[in-house]
């Protein structure tokens, strides 16, 4: 139970000490209107002046519901038992503890003092309304929603992979609590604990499989053309997932028709952008500092982000927001052994996004992917933080690793966009051979094609090779 000190002073000479006030009261009480004890101490100082004290209790609508005898004590300690005057149990709630002392002598010196009790004997509610029993998290990091609620206010909802905190969900505009979670492959307990003010608490518990890691890719795939003008491509079978784990739920592949596009286009900085700087820290061992202008790109300046002009940096993994603004220094968010991607983005951020709603072009720095960043809108919108029609303009690479001392080397500006393939799917049912055959193909056409495969929880590994036919 918290102790408050409190000193209370009149205009000359009085002094009320307010020692001690228990607020949180017998967490194992039944639920409902039970009694509860709450103890108030107080000493006086000051002169020796005769002085007189009240002490009362009052609800949260400001009713005085409890009223002890004024007195002349220079001590006193009161018990209140949880009723009123009458005696009637007081229900769960917030009520003020009231303290005020004047003096007897001829200039009547006053002085007031309260605080606030929370007495709460109920416990808690809470659930885990993203996922249920048995569900099946493909991706990671994944986003856990909680329901929690409380007769007087939630503390704390505390999130545990296998009994192993992961943190706090935060409160949401909607009243909802959200954390991202990490967890390995593997059956997984997810515990959601609700703590009230009280100390109350309530836990949900759900089971999930992790299965997040996707299949390495088909292996060595090649095309051969066939006297009749049909294609037919074969590959390996991949054995492992991307982790180096076995893969044992193998479901099959895709075949792809892959297009070519942003090749050899430049993404110059836009006017009164900062440098680009990729550089170790010269005072923190291990760690980076990075900077990045905002970037144009046919005739458009992507510099209206969700922090003025600048380019901001992307944290796909963070819990809460993915922007951080530049520059980063001395931080450790940055693994020299990956490239820096330098990312132009058309957002429509809504009203649940943390920022301001609206539309905006601007230019964000990240280590991750054009499919992880693509990944990442999906979630976006689905989670209501993004409208549907984002998007990603086009990229390029900013910083490129040093394999010689495992620095960055700077990329010099303009930036050369990186191409882009868009595959569009040739099956219809999922490929379950190593083997497809492909009909009805222009003469006159060249193709590019690919496969990847698919795990049994509808993991896509990323695409094989990429095997071109001059028809």
């Amino acid at each position: 139970m918290p102790t408050f000190t409190t000193t209370v002073t009149g205009e000359k000479d009085i002094q009320v000490f307010l020692a001690t006030l228990y607020d949180f009261l017998l967490p194992d009480s039944p639920t409902g209107t039970q009694p509860v004890e709450a103890h108030v101490t107080f000493y006086t100082g000051g002169d020796a002046s005769p002085f007189d004290w009240h002490l009362s209790i009052q609800n949260a609508s400001g009713t005085n519901i409890k009223s002890y005898p004024t007195g002349t004590n220079t001590n006193l300690d009161e018990t209140w038992d949880g009723t009123d005057n009458s005696g009637t149990p007081q229900p769960d709630g917030i009520y003020t503890v009231i303290l005020s002392a004047m003096d007897q002598s001829t200039n009547n010196n006053y002085a007031e003092e309260s605080r606030t009790i929370i007495v709460d004997n109920a416990t808690p509610t809470t659930s885990i309304t993203s996922h249920q029993n048995g569900a099946i998290i493909n991706k990671i990091p994944e986003k856990m929603v909680i329901a929690a609620d409380d007769n007087i206010e939630i503390a704390t909802v505390s999130v545990f992979v296998d009994q192993n905190l992961i943190g706090n969900a935060a409160m949401t505009a909607t009243g909802t609590y959200e954390i991202n979670i990490t967890a390995s492959d593997g059956s997984r307990t997810i515990s959601a604990v609700a703590s009230d003010l009280a100390g109350n608490k309530a836990t949900a518990v759900v089971q999930v499989v992790v299965e997040a890691s996707p299949p390495s890719p088909p292996i060595n795939l090649t095309a051969t053309e066939n006297p009749d003008g049909s294609v037919t491509l074969t590959w390996q079978a991949p054995t492992t997932n991307a982790n180096g784990t076995p893969l044992t739920d193998l479901a099959g592949y895709n075949v792809y028709f892959a297009t070519e596009a942003n090749r050899c286009l430049t993404l110059a900085a836009a006017p009164y952008s900062a440098s680009l700087i990729c550089e170790a820290s010269a005072t923190a061992t291990g760690t980076f500092n990075f900077d990045g202008p905002s970037l144009s790109f046919e005739g458009m300046d992507y510099s209206t982000s969700p922090f003025g002009t600048s380019a901001v940096w992307i944290d796909i993994n963070a819990t809460g927001t993915a922007f951080i603004a530049l520059p980063l220094n001395d931080t450790n968010l940055i693994d020299a052994s990956q490239p820096i991607y330098a990312y132009l983005f058309h957002l429509y951020l809504t009203d649940i996004s943390g920022y301001a709603s609206g539309e905006y072009h601007f230019t964000g720095y990240t280590q991750s992917s054009w499919a992880e960043i693509e990944d990442w809108l999906v979630d976006g919108i689905n989670y209501g933080t993004l409208e549907p029609q984002s998007e990603i303009i086009i990229h390029a690479a900013a910083c490129i690793n040093n394999a010689t001392n495992d620095n960055f080397a700077s990329q010099t500006l303009p930036l050369s966009s990186i191409p882009k393939f868009e595959f569009e799917k040739v099956n219809v049912s999922l490929v379950t051979d190593t083997t497809y055959q492909i009909t009805g193909l222009d003469p006159s056409q060249t193709y590019l094609l690919t496969a990847d495969a698919v795990d049994g929880v509808g993991n896509r590994s990323e695409h094989s090779n990429i095997e071109t036919i001059m028809k």
